[in-house]
């Protein structure tokens, strides 16, 4: 590194050539006025400064705004005879701010390399750290998700299963003292937690295919209006449908079908009729609304809508809290988008914007 005016030598403070070889950033700054005195190349590049524009250039500017204080406070209190902190500890995570502004989180080991008694200096070695607590950050929330996909499948495939284990062993057991009715009864029982239990498991396949980026469409031209339709029919919701029959969207059709039926699903569940069906043409391709006039989403609980397992209801055992989770991900699979809109007037509106064929 060049000599820059005003830059102690390393060999002043016993790193020798450490300093150019280090893979972490080396600064060193005197007390007495907090200006950088010694400055490597790895801090150039993790800061963007060069030794030119660090050497002589106070501390602080390489503290956010909102840790000045407290940043000042332990100068200070360790300039006039207080006990260290941080020097001489082991290293902290803290952050730090760029020549271009963008705050950093470094690992942090601070030293003091004091020349004599009339000056003060302290020696601090850095590594930026990141990325790792990203991940770390990542990690936690795949592990949380996890614990909640466990947590969830379980507790909602018991029910399901206690009920088929139920009247299966009442069937079993001694079917010939009961009527046909009550044989009708539990036959009819068991296939609807069958299909409970069914559908769960097709939420959960969906839901993993998505969290890998598994998901593949087979995108073509789809006739919006004929696969509302099929989707109120599939889902045994009557809506209207206000789509002229030319409107075609480029979609996997069956991914379009699931979409339509978890919104229709939620509209009935969770709305009040009339249900209405729309499309709107919009700049990136074709919107289409589901619409409801009932009492809305709560307010905060809108940006948890399209998350995994996030009900607005928990006592109600009809639903997984995946259903939005999974439009939201076969719609960006799809080239597309959703998103919630409360009306004024009363009632929810689901939207999702889904691509024209290109002709």
């Amino acid at each position: 590194m060049a000599a820059v005016a005003g830059q102690q030598h390393p060999e002043d403070f016993g790193i020798g050539r450490l300093f150019y070889v280090i893979s972490e950033a080396i600064i060193a700054a005197d007390l007495a006025d907090q200006r950088i005195v010694l400055w490597n190349v790895a801090a150039t590049e993790l800061f963007g400064y060069g030794a030119d524009e660090a050497v002589g250039m106070r501390l602080d500017a390489l503290v956010p705004e909102a840790l000045l204080e407290q940043h000042q406070g332990g100068i200070r209190r360790y300039r006039d005879g207080g006990a260290p902190v941080l020097i001489g500890a082991a290293p902290v995570v803290v952050p730090a701010v760029t020549k271009s502004g963008e705050v950093l989180h470094v690992a942090l080991s601070l030293t003091d390399v004091s020349v004599g008694h009339d000056r003060r200096v302290v020696l601090a070695v850095l590594r930026d750290v990141t990325a790792q607590l990203k991940a770390e950050v990542e990690l936690a929330a795949a592990n949380e998700s996890m614990r909640q996909f466990v947590a969830t499948a379980s507790h909602d495939l018991r029910t399901p299963l206690a009920t088929m284990l139920g009247f299966s062993q009442m069937l079993a057991e001694d079917i010939s003292a009961l009527s046909d009715a009550q044989k009708q009864e539990s036959a009819s029982a068991i296939l609807r937690a069958a299909q409970q239990a069914s559908r769960l498991v097709d939420d959960l396949l969906t839901l993993s295919q998505i969290q890998a980026g598994a998901v593949s469409p087979r995108s073509r031209p789809v006739p919006l209006a004929a696969a509302a339709r099929e989707a109120m029919r599939s889902a045994r919701v009557a809506a209207e449908v206000d789509i002229a029959d030319a409107v075609e969207v480029l979609v996997d059709p069956d991914h379009l079908r699931r979409i339509l039926e978890n919104y229709l699903t939620n509209a009935d569940r969770y709305g009040k009729a009339p249900i209405r069906v729309e499309a709107v043409p919009v700049e990136t391709g074709v919107e289409v609304r589901v619409r409801d006039a009932g009492p809305g989403v709560p307010v905060e609980f809108v940006e948890r809508l399209f998350t995994s397992f996030a009900r607005a209801d928990t006592s109600r055992s009809d639903s997984t809290g995946l259903g939005l989770s999974i439009v939201k991900g076969l719609a960006e699979a799809n080239g597309g988008s959703v998103s919630y809109e409360q009306h004024t007037d009363g009632g929810a509106c689901f939207r999702t914007v889904l691509p024209l064929p290109t002709r």
